[in-house]
């Protein structure tokens, strides 16, 4: 187990015990009923001492794990509100979201997907200001998806919305 994830070591329980005590037991039958593993009485020494390793090693490493920190619970980002959209022309279309700033926001998200599961997400875009720039996108009905990150790196609520996007066309004549 690593020590970097204090949320890891709250919730996850010592299953490293739990191979622990099968190993112990299958040492104990080895050494007090080899025949109920149909294991000669000269090769289950042998193997009661492998089991008695393994069970030596995965009790050491079960008790080993402590719970750490505390858990506080942390009020999430509300999701980012969508003030407009522009775009620009040129030889690859620009288009731009605009998003209302969220106080203690970082970092904003940006998906833009053919589907309203997003399963089908064509462009995603991060970025320090809540303006979101998305290039060569295709006149289509999209989904968009916003989220803000906090300054602990905590996802907030997401928004979601349907943009029907078309990107104006220059016409020299």
């Amino acid at each position: 187990m690593s020590d970097r994830y204090v949320m890891e070591a709250l919730l996850r329980p010592a299953v490293e015990l739990y191979t622990a005590v099968t190993a112990w037991s299958a040492t104990y039958i080895c050494l007090t009923a080899p025949w109920a593993l149909a294991l000669s009485p000269s090769v289950s020494g042998v193997t009661a001492a492998g089991f008695g390793v393994l069970a030596f090693i995965r009790t050491r490493q079960g008790l080993r794990i402590q719970k750490q920190g505390k858990l506080t619970p942390v009020e999430l980002l509300p999701a980012p509100r969508l003030l407009g959209q522009a775009g620009q022309t040129g030889p690859v279309p620009t288009w731009q979201l605009i998003m209302k700033p969220i106080e203690g926001a970082t970092r904003y998200r940006a998906q833009v997907a053919t589907d309203a599961a997003f399963l089908n997400i064509k462009q995603e875009q991060y970025s320090s200001t809540p303006q979101v720039n998305f290039h060569d996108l295709k006149a289509f009905f999209y989904h968009v998806r916003l989220s803000a990150y906090d300054a602990q790196g905590l996802e907030g609520e997401t928004g979601v919305y349907d943009i029907f996007y078309y990107p104006r066309t220059t016409c020299v004549q």
